[in-house]
């Protein structure tokens, strides 16, 4: 076996025997990803047709650009804080309804007593 090898698998332990990622949750990450991104968009196309009504912000004429789809990027930078948010809440939800488990190799968890630590 070459050595390249052993850092593949681990000693007695064959690459066949993990467990695989279950497609439902592939297929939720991968809509919920695409959900979120057009989400934000037009998210932020309300906020910029309501905001030139209401003057809730101002937003420089610099940011009107490119002139064929005014304030694209600034759709497009909320589009992918939205995405970026979308993920962390779908990253919490998941570890809510799978927690990791610890496996044979994890150590197991040290409780610390300070109360006898001097310096």
């Amino acid at each position: 076996m070459s050595d390249s090898q052993r850092y593949h698998t681990r000693d007695g332990e064959s690459r066949s025997a993990r467990k695989p990622i279950e497609i439902l949750w592939n297929i939720l990450g991968f809509g919920f990803a695409i959900v979120m991104g057009v989400a934000g968009y037009l998210g932020a196309d309300w906020f910029i047709l309501e905001n030139e009504v209401r003057h809730w912000v101002y937003l420089p004429p610099e940011l009107a650009w490119p002139a064929a789809s005014p304030f694209l990027g600034l759709r497009i930078g909320v589009a992918l804080i939205a995405l970026f948010l979308g993920g962390a809440v779908f990253t919490l939800l998941y570890g809510l309804v799978q927690p990791v488990k610890r496996g044979r190799y994890d150590v197991e968890a040290h409780e610390s007593n300070l109360r006898g630590y001097r310096r």
